[in-house]
């Protein structure tokens, strides 16, 4: 269940990376959405042994995900293929290669529902920080 301080929402969730269309390996990770970059979600793969991979996605993305395929490039995102999924597909594509990462959309929706209560669908550019942004992006 997402857990929300003021400004951020966070929820761990259970995922699956496909390792091929017979096998898949569970994954925990964590979604975070902080007022501060609105636009954007970050997932976190925790694959344990303190190796965590963080993807930023962009929350518009993620959320019409849950209902068509959205996106090209390096990120996708859509509904499951198979017949009677309750599960969004993400797939991630690096220079070296891809991965498909299986979530549950129930899971996902809430969490989606969660950061529309700290930051509207529609009003992120009000929400916006560039001072705060351009300090991050050259202090990084």
């Amino acid at each position: 269940m997402p857990q929300t301080s003021p400004g951020t929402v966070t929820c761990r969730i259970e995922a699956r990376l496909l390792m091929s269309e017979t096998s898949d390996l569970g994954i925990s990770t964590q979604l975070h959405y902080d007022a501060l970059d609105p636009f954007a979600v970050t997932a976190t793969f925790l694959f344990g042994e303190g190796v965590e991979l963080d993807w930023v996605l962009g929350r518009d993305l993620v959320a019409e995900g849950l209902y068509r395929q959205s996106g090209h490039g390096d990120v996708v995102v859509r509904p499951s293929t198979r017949p009677e999924s309750t599960e969004v597909e993400l797939t991630l594509s690096a220079r070296h290669g891809h991965a498909r990462v299986v979530l549950p959309a129930e899971t996902l929706a809430a969490f989606l529902q969660d950061s529309y209560q700290v930051v509207a669908p529609g009003t992120e550019a009000e929400h916006l920080d560039l001072d705060t942004t351009i300090w991050r992006l050259l202090s990084a």
